[in-house]
């Protein structure tokens, strides 16, 4: 009966914290593969950032390289990532992603090419798979 009232009057035991889940914010590029290859710019800092009104940026050795938009559909299968529209209106690179922990792999399809439809960049395909490492903010 003692261990009854004890386990009763115990706290509850708090849920682990959230990892982040959204593409928003800074990440840091620790693998690059176009066709097969790894891509030059796999030797340089490069970082993309998506900022929360729906730009993007990204930066290879802390200089601006380009700038554009991006909208993001989590609920798909696997997650789709629409960048840049063309003056047709119509998203110029189509992507698809995933987040696991502090992890994004994003597989970026060229201009006007279909989307990826896997994490991989095999020899002659039209897409580059990149790894990124979030950036934690400095509090």
């Amino acid at each position: 009966m003692l261990f009854a009232a004890l386990a009763v009057g115990a706290p509850a035991l708090k849920d682990p914290p959230k990892k982040e889940s959204s593409i928003v914010g800074e990440w840091k590029a620790e693998q690059i593969i176009a066709g097969g290859k790894p891509a030059a710019a796999q030797s340089s800092d490069v970082r993309w950032v998506f900022a929360k009104d729906g730009t993007r940026a990204i930066s290879r050795d802390g200089k601006q390289a380009q700038t554009g938009t991006f909208a993001a559909d989590p609920k798909a299968n696997p997650a789709n990532l629409d960048m840049d529209k063309g003056p047709a209106g119509e998203p110029r690179y189509l992507c698809i992603y995933k987040i696991e922990g502090d992890t994004l792999t994003l597989n970026v399809g060229w201009p006007n090419a279909s989307r990826p439809t896997e994490f991989a960049s095999p020899a002659g395909s039209q897409c580059t798979l990149y790894v990124f490492k979030r950036v934690k903010s400095k509090d």
